[in-house]
This record gives C-alpha cells, structure tokens and sequence, in this order.
C-alpha cells in the first residue's frame, strides 16, 4: 500500500471517472489518490458526485490530490480528502509537502451541495 512513485493516466482504466457513472460498492474498489494538479494552485472543482435522490455534491479544492477511499470496515460511503499526494516527501517528482518552522499552511475545500 505504499506509493511506487509510478503516476498513472487513469484513461480507460475502472478508476476513469471523466464521464458520469454509477458507482457501487467495490466497483472498482476504491483507496486512491487521484493525482489532480503538479502543485497546489487556485480553487478548483476536483470532483462532483449525484446521490439517488438528484442531491449534487461538488468538491473544490487547492490541494494537489484528493483521496478516495470506500474499503473501509463498515464504511457505507466513500471517504473524500483533498490533500498532498501520499508520501510526497520520498518521491521528488511529488508535489512537495515540506514546511519551514513557522510557516504557516493554507488549503481550502469547499463542499458545495444542490438539489431539487
């Protein structure tokens, strides 16, 4: 489970979520970091989800990554977290995640929610 430093184009693959689905349990399933930008950068929209129901969540984020997760014990959803690409510190080709004493670190997500 820990990241290869290999980067892969998820064209074609399960995990290609570019055109609108179903997605269901385990189908494919799912503990990824979706590599989204080569570095932080302004607020942007990663990813949007539609519930049964027509409810729309949209997630922004300034986060060079966004984790989703849905194979965990009991889990009956998916687990979404914006964040740095997981251990960026041993792969130097990752977006850097180090910080200087005192400095001070800034992201931003926003949840935005629509519905009928």
């Amino acid at each position: 489970m820990t990241p290869t430093g290999e980067i892969r184009d998820s064209q074609g693959t399960p995990c290609d979520f570019r055109t609108p689905r179903t997605i269901t349990p385990d189908a494919p399933p799912l503990d990824t970091c979706f590599c989204l930008a080569p570095n932080r950068r302004p607020l942007t929209e990663a990813l949007t989800l539609t519930g049964k129901t027509g409810v729309t969540l949209t997630v922004a984020t300034t986060e060079p990554g966004i984790q989703v997760c849905d194979d965990r014990p009991g889990c009956h959803g998916l687990a979404i977290e914006p964040q740095g690409w997981p251990d960026a510190p041993n792969h130097p080709n990752f977006p850097g995640i180090d910080l200087d004493p005192g400095q001070p670190y800034r992201q931003t997500t926003e949840w935005r929610f629509t519905g009928p």
